[in-house]
């Protein structure tokens, strides 16, 4: 990182986690995998959920149960 100071301002200048793609590759290696993938989609879906979504579910079903849950309606809070 450098720093540069002028006679009003301190600026910084470098290369941040932002700028590193560890994370993306990452990423993209779980996409990969089918296997790998399919537990992502079962761990999201979990916290989605609130509850822990069955290993035998197909990625259809999974799909399937993330639609109930967005067409339930939604509770409007009390005024």
């Amino acid at each position: 990182m450098d720093w540069v100071r002028t006679a009003r301002a301190l600026y910084a200048q470098g290369s941040g986690e932002t700028r590193k793609a560890y994370r993306l590759l990452h990423q993209a290696r779980l996409a990969a995998d089918p296997a790998q993938r399919l537990a992502v989609i079962r761990r999201m879906c979990t916290v989605r959920f609130e509850q822990v979504v069955r290993i035998q579910l197909s990625l259809e079903q999974i799909r399937g149960l993330e639609g109930q849950r967005c067409a339930r309606p939604t509770p409007r809070p009390k005024l």
